[in-house]
């Protein structure tokens, strides 16, 4: 976390040195740049967890190739990756991800609106924790919309849905 001093030239050789990684942390690594992200994911297959909190650097296109290439993913922490999470990486998680999502983190990802969360339509997720603090670009009836896709698994949707 917060790791100023390592370089993006080193740090892009994670996934080839580690193409089997399951748990990857870059929190709070606002120095790393798309490309270096993208070198990173387009070896990794097998991540089960990411935790991409306020990694600024991310773009959409990296975004995307992580999903794309792990689709096995049960947590997402994407909190604050103003950069990197629109409507078209929401599309892509409710695209792939709809059998192992347990966990999702995009607070603060101001690119999403309704239109990211209409993917997520007439699926059924095993999501149990999902944290969307300060997406300004979500409203209530889209939000609420949204919800029903993970109403078996989330707890007292119910009760949140009739406030």
């Amino acid at each position: 976390e917060n790791h100023y001093w390592i370089k993006n030239n080193m740090l892009d050789k994670i996934g080839r040195m580690a193409p089997n990684l399951q748990y990857l942390s870059l929190r709070r690594m606002k120095f790393i740049t798309n490309p270096c992200f993208a070198e990173i994911f387009k070896a990794l297959t097998q991540l089960e967890r990411v935790d991409l909190t306020d990694c600024i650097g991310l773009l959409p296109t990296a975004g995307n190739l992580l999903i794309d290439n792990n689709r096995q993913l049960s947590h997402v922490q994407l909190s604050g990756c103003t950069n990197g999470v629109d409507d078209e990486v929401m599309a892509n998680i409710a695209l792939h991800l709809e059998a192992t999502l347990n966990f999702l983190d995009i607070s603060y990802c101001k690119m999403v609106t309704d239109a990211g969360l209409a993917a997520f339509e007439n699926k059924k997720y095993p999501l149990d924790s999902l944290i969307i603090n300060g997406c300004n670009g979500i409203s209530g009836p889209g939000l609420k919309k949204w919800l029903v896709s993970f109403q078996e698994t989330l707890l007292d949707l119910e009760a949140a849905l009739m406030d």
